[in-house]
């Protein structure tokens, strides 16, 4: 999946994506590696979590991998 993700960015295509698996099936990682991709060609991308119960362990991970270029809202 994260090769097909990456394939759209490259060719910055736009696809409804179901992504779907049971808690710590990896999930985030996926999105982790498609928003890094996006930053490696110098985009941008936005995260919503489902969740608001969700957002404090999202924005560790995030913050974990991107350090300050990481912001959040509610």
């Amino acid at each position: 999946i994260i090769e097909y993700l990456n394939n759209l960015i490259d060719k910055g295509m736009h696809e409804k994506i179901l992504l779907r698996g049971v808690t710590g099936s990896g999930k985030t990682e996926v999105f982790l590696q498609a928003i890094e991709h996006c930053i490696s060609l110098n985009k941008q991308a936005i995260m919503l979590v489902p969740e608001i119960s969700l957002t404090p362990q999202v924005l560790s991970n995030f913050r974990a991998r991107f350090g300050g270029d990481v912001a959040a809202a509610s």
